[in-house]
This record gives C-alpha cells, sequence and structure tokens, in this order.
C-alpha cells in the first residue's frame, strides 16, 4: 500500500475557518512484464535493374544485394498496472504522477535507473474519484548504467502527487505525494545473435521466362549454399548478400519477377518489371556538325567553315558508349542505337574554346536520324588573349574576415573555376549577362594556399573554393570577375577553424562536488547547447560513459546545461557559459549526485578498525557504550563544579 508524505483527512478546519478539502490514497501496482533489450536488425533489398527490355531467346543477368546490418539495443521495457483507492470523502486533485525504475547494486540503497515509462492515471482536478481500486496502467523503457550482472535488486516507483490544500494553506499541507515501490525479479539476458536469412522468389506469369541463380556471396565470399537459408551471427554484421540471376526469354509478354528477403517477422521485397518482345526494334543515329567561328563572333555565319579531325564522344547513364571524329564537312554521325537519351560531348583540342557548352543532350527514337539542337562552334584562343586568375587560400587565425600579417596559407583545398555559358566572347560584357556557370576547371592549392588557372580566355569567371572539413568560410566562398584579354585577376579566400565544447556527465558518489577518480559517468542525460541569446542551438545525450560533444561549431559566445535526471541533485553548475575562440575545444563537466527522500545519498564510511599488537600496547576502537559513560561522568562533573560555585556565592552573600 502507498504511503502519504503529510496529513489526510476528509475534513479539517484551520483558525476557525470553513472547512476545506483533503483526501488520502492507498497504492499498490504488480509488474507484468519485462523484457531485455534485443537486436534492431535493419534488412535492405536492392536490385540492378527494376524495368527490363529483352527479345525472345535473349539472356539477361541481373542483381539483387541484399544488405542486413543488426545494433543490439540499450534499453529494457516494463509494463503493468497500478491500483489506486482514494480513501477519502473528496476526488483528488492530481498535479503530478511519476513512474520510474530503480536498481540496487550491491549496496543498500535504491539508485535511480534513466526511465521513460508513461501511465494512464489522469490529472487535474477531480482526477480520482472516490472509492476504488480504480485500475491504471503504465509502460515503457529504462537503461541501467551498470551491467546487469552487477545488478542485485530492481523495483518500480509510481509517485502520485496531489493538493487538495486549505484556504488559506496550513503550513506543511500544500501537497500530499503518496507512492509505492513494487520490486520485480531481473530480466533474462537477450537471446541468440545467429539469425536465418532467407531469399524467396517468384515469377508472374510463371511461365514464359525463365531464371537461375548463378552465383551468391556474402561479405564477398561465395555463400555454402545458392539457394539458402544462410545462417547469419549478428555478432559479425553487417552483412551484405549479392545474389545474381540469368533471366532467359522464352515468350513475348509482360512479367514480374519478385524477389523478398526475410529474417523472422522482417522482410523486404524488390520487383523486376520485364518486357519480352517478339522482334529488335530497329536502330536509330544521330548526325551533327561541328564548324569554327572564324570570325570569333559567338554565332555560326557565312565565314564559317567545318572543323575535320575533332573527337566527338557519345554517352549513356554516365558511360561513354562510343567515339567519333568530324569527317572534311565537318559532320560526324554515330549508327546502331536504341532508344533513349544520348549525351554528345565534344573534346576541345589545345588552346581552342567552346562557344556555349561542349555537350549536347540528343533524344533518340527507334529508326530515326537525330540531331543535336545547334552544331558545335569553336575557335581558337589569340595567344594574346589568354589571361589568367590566381589567389591564396589564407588561414584566418583571428576569424576577423581581414587578411593580417602572419596569417599562413592552407595547402590541400579545393578550388573550382566556372565561365558564363551565354557570355558575349567577343566583346565586354557585365556580370549580369551571366545566366548559367559551366565548369572550366578545377585544382588544389599548394604548400602555401596559392592556386592559379592559366590560358584563359576573356569572359565572366566566378572562382570558388571547396570549403574544407573542419573550417568555415570568413570570407565570400565564391568571386565573380570579368577577365579582359591578356588580364591577370586575383583572388583571395578566408577560412578559420571550427571549434567545439565537450565533457562529461559525473555521479558524484561522495556528493563533495568534484570528479574523483572512481566515480563513474552516467549515460542518457539530456545537455544542451545555447547561444549568446540564450536560444537552444542544439542538443545531445550522454554517452554510456557519460560524454557528450558539440563539434563544428563558429567562434562565439555559448553557454552548455544540463537537464538534471530526476532523482538526482546537482553538486556542480548546472549551466557555463564561455567563449568559444577558432580552433579551441572547450570542457564542461557536470557532476550529480543521488537523492532520496529528499536528501543527497553518499556510501557509508566504515570506521577504521584498529588492530591489537601482540606483546604491545594496542587498544580496541571505542564503543558506543564507552563513549556514553564518559559522556555521562563529564557531566557529572561539570554539575557538581555549578554546585559548589552556587554554595560559595551564598556564604559569602550571608557573612556580608
Amino acid at each position: 500500500m502507498a504511503q502519504g508524505e503529510g496529513e489526510a483527512a476528509s475534513m479539517s478546519t484551520v483558525g476557525g475557518e470553513e472547512p476545506w478539502e483533503v483526501t488520502s490514497l492507498d497504492i499498490w501496482k504488480d509488474v507484468d512484464e519485462v523484457r531485455s533489450p534485443g537486436w534492431d536488425i535493419d534488412l535492405e533489398k536492392t536490385v540492378s535493374e527494376t524495368d527490363m527490355e529483352m527479345h525472345v531467346g535473349e539472356t539477361r543477368e541481373v542483381t539483387f544485394t541484399i544488405g542486413v546490418e543488426a545494433f543490439q539495443g540499450g534499453s529494457y521495457y516494463v509494463a503493468g498496472n497500478i491500483f489506486v483507492e482514494n480513501t477519502g470523502e473528496w476526488p483528488a486533485d492530481v498535479v503530478a504522477v511519476s513512474d520510474t525504475v530503480w536498481y540496487k547494486a550491491g549496496g543498500p540503497s535504491w539508485l535511480p535507473a534513466t526511465s521513460s515509462i508513461t501511465t494512464t492515471v489522469p490529472l487535474g482536478n477531480d482526477a480520482i474519484p472516490t472509492g476504488g481500486p480504480h485500475v491504471y496502467s503504465y509502460s515503457g523503457t529504462f537503461t541501467l548504467p551498470v551491467p546487469l550482472d552487477s545488478v542485485t535488486a530492481l523495483s518500480n516507483l509510481i509517485e502520485i502527487t496531489i493538493s487538495n490544500k486549505p484556504d488559506p494553506p496550513k503550513p506543511g499541507m500544500q501537497e500530499w505525494t503518496f507512492h509505492s515501490r513494487e520490486p520485480f525479479d531481473k530480466p533474462a539476458a537477450g537471446g541468440s545473435s545467429v539469425v536465418s536469412l532467407s531469399d524467396v522468389e517468384w515469377m508472374v506469369p510463371g511461365e514464359g521466362l525463365d531464371y537461375e541463380i548463378k552465383s551468391v556471396t556474402i561479405n564477398g565470399s561465395p555463400a555454402s549454399s545458392l539457394t539458402g537459408p544462410w545462417d547469419l551471427d549478428l555478432e559479425d554484421a553487417p552483412f551484405t548478400l549479392v545474389v545474381k540471376k540469368e533471366l532467359t526469354a522464352r515468350k513475348a509478354g509482360e512479367y514480374t519477377l519478385h524477389n523478398k528477403a526475410v529474417i523472422g517477422e522482417l522482410e523486404d521485397e524488390v520487383e523486376v518489371d520485364i518486357v519480352v518482345r517478339d522482334e529488335e526494334p530497329e536502330e536509330g543515329e544521330i548526325l551533327g556538325y561541328k564548324y569554327e567561328d572564324l570570325d570569333l563572333d559567338g554565332q555560326l555565319g557565312q565565314g564559317d567553315v567545318p572543323w575535320e579531325g575533332i573527337t566527338i564522344q557519345l554517352w549513356k547513364d554516365g558511360e561513354r558508349v562510343g567515339e567519333a571524329v568530324t569527317a572534311s564537312d565537318g559532320s560526324f554521325r554515330f549508327t546502331g542505337l536504341q532508344e533513349g537519351e544520348y549525351e554528345v560531348r565534344e573534346v576541345l583540342p589545345e588552346g581552342t574554346a567552346a562557344v556555349g557548352s561542349a555537350s549536347r543532350l540528343v533524344l533518340v527514337e527507334e529508326g530515326e536520324v537525330s540531331y543535336p539542337e545547334t552544331p558545335f562552334l569553336n575557335y581558337w584562343i589569340p595567344e594574346e588573349e589568354n589571361g589568367s586568375i590566381g589567389g591564396t587560400k589564407y588561414l584566418d587565425l583571428d576569424a576577423d574576415g581581414l587578411l593580417d600579417e602572419g596569417e599562413p596559407g592552407l595547402s590541400g583545398v579545393t578550388i573550382r573555376l566556372y565561365r558564363a555559358e551565354d557570355a558575349d566572347l567577343a566583346a565586354a560584357v557585365t556580370l549580369e549577362v551571366a545566366s548559367s556557370w559551366v565548369l572550366v576547371g578545377e585544382t588544389s592549392t599548394g604548400a602555401s594556399g596559392e592556386f592559379s588557372f592559366g590560358a584563359l580566355p576573356p569572359g565572366l569567371y566566378r572562382v570558388e573554393e571547396v570549403v574544407s572539413s573542419g573550417y568555415y568560410a570568413t570570407s565570400p566562398a565564391w568571386v565573380d570577375l570579368e577577365l579582359q584579354p591578356g588580364g591577370e585577376e586575383r583572388v583571395d579566400f578566408l577560412n578559420a577553424l571550427l571549434a567545439s565544447v565537450g565533457g562529461y556527465k559525473w555521479l558524484d558518489l561522495d556528493g563533495d562536488g568534484q570528479a574523483d577518480e572512481n566515480e563513474p559517468g552516467l549515460a542518457g542525460v539530456t545537455v544542451r547547447l545555447l547561444g549568446d541569446d540564450g536560444e537552444v542551438l542544439d542538443t545531445r545525450v550522454t554517452t554510456q560513459e557519460g560524454y557528450y560533444l558539440f563539434g563544428n561549431l563558429e567562434p562565439g559566445e555559448y553557454a552548455v546545461e544540463e537537464l538534471v535526471p530526476q532523482g538526482y541533485e546537482a553538486t556542480a553548475p548546472t549551466k557555463v557559459s564561455f567563449e568559444l575562440l577558432p580552433g579551441e575545444e572547450e570542457r564542461v563537466d557536470f557532476l550529480n549526485a543521488v537523492v532520496v527522500g529528499g536528501e543527497v545519498v553518499t556510501p557509508p564510511v566504515t570506521p577504521p578498525i584498529v588492530p591489537v599488537v601482540s606483546g604491545g600496547t594496542g587498544t580496541l576502537p571505542a564503543t558506543g557504550l564507552a563513549m556514553t559513560l564518559l559522556l555521562v561522568g563529564i557531566g557529572i562533573l561539570l554539575s557538581a563544579g555549578v554546585l559548589l560555585l552556587s554554595l560559595g556565592a551564598l556564604r559569602r552573600r550571608l557573612t556580608a
């Protein structure tokens, strides 16, 4: 049954005022289910192609990939019922309900686990009617900061706080908390880590398209069986199982190959839709032309001539599928093409430049000749028009966005150069003309942070840095500029180091506000990162060792604060403010002590035992009885002294 804190009665009076409501609760509960952490399994199946076209008599290969990842959970599950009997004459006004799991680890004290348990006990005025028992339920998870083997006892604690208080309130009578603790047995350890993986397949319709398993590998090694099932030990996860199957078309039609991976009740399915045709489709062609822009006006005109001997490449789905060289009339041709979208790319000879893009997308249709939307137009770059763009990537030590003396260069940083696609190459232009950019160069900074792009035709350019991991830009990450004929432009970039803050949440066993050597970390505690205006920027939960970390932070004013878990009390500041400098690694630790019944729990100190030395003068430690007799003797002597002094004073008064 529950125990209540404070008095409990149905009616009472305060200073002759009107009666006030008060009630009392009896609480008890049961624990119906407790489960240990198990394995969380991610199962994913993919296929190399989801849509295929084949012809009768054709054989094609399709590859299925099964990915298995496994993680051992860290949370226990608990569930049961709560029984509440209202023994007073008034419904209970419920202001708070708490349901938590506690444990003992060899000592006499109950220690709180990290609990996340919900109940159906209602809140508010008149929440629990009189009488009962009223039955409510609870369920949720909890984590233990110590191994299960070291736990000697477990219990579930329910606390219900009511507020049927007098007006004006009587001291100590504003709220009552009733609680009940129910011990329960430790759960059994998790089950086996070995699971069975099956690969199930079927074809719809069942005839006309044959399939055969050709090979199966698990993590790159041949599997013991082509058909499975296969036993996997989750301790060795992850696994990648690759199944290669051969399809042979026997009859025209539409088919669906279903393929399902199964582990227990967990499954993932993929489908391959296959169309089988009777005849080969007619092939298509691509025909195009390449010209030299002799008058450098950026347009194909009467004075421009075909360009012979230029290499043209044909690409499809990210792979090069053909190559041709322009003829004397500037033409190129690709034949024997299936339907689909292709990319035609020209390979620019050194010293030349393209008017517009150097590639074209072309849609090929069955039995048709397709053309790029526009011919390729190139020109020779006059030697005197070549220009250059260079600069340096610096480490901004003080993160002020300015290049200061002594700030070094950064090596190995990627710098990219883009050119405005639609700029007028024959005349000066403004930056507003550019509507799209084409990547024309990429390099990495040297040992001193320097980079350079040479032999550049006039036009609009964008120089862009790729900010390296662990840094952030303190100057613009790209710069647009106009390069004049023979011009030399310089662009510098500034980056500063990102900072971090991290630390540990310690269990302060002796409550002294210091992290001692034998004191462990606390897992599952929420730590928040705040900006200089108090806004919450990010949140972390401490690891099993009590560790947390906020990384990739720009310099500035920050604070970190912990949310003290229920059942604990802070023995060090719960919020710490600080300033982060570039690249700084700030450390902030938090300390909490366990609170039981409103008091900080500290481990008992065993008094030392003084041994008796053989033949010496060693003595046994003082016992409680010996100390009591000593105190009584001192008290008697003090009383006698006071009596003698009183008699002496009386004698002098009589003599006088």
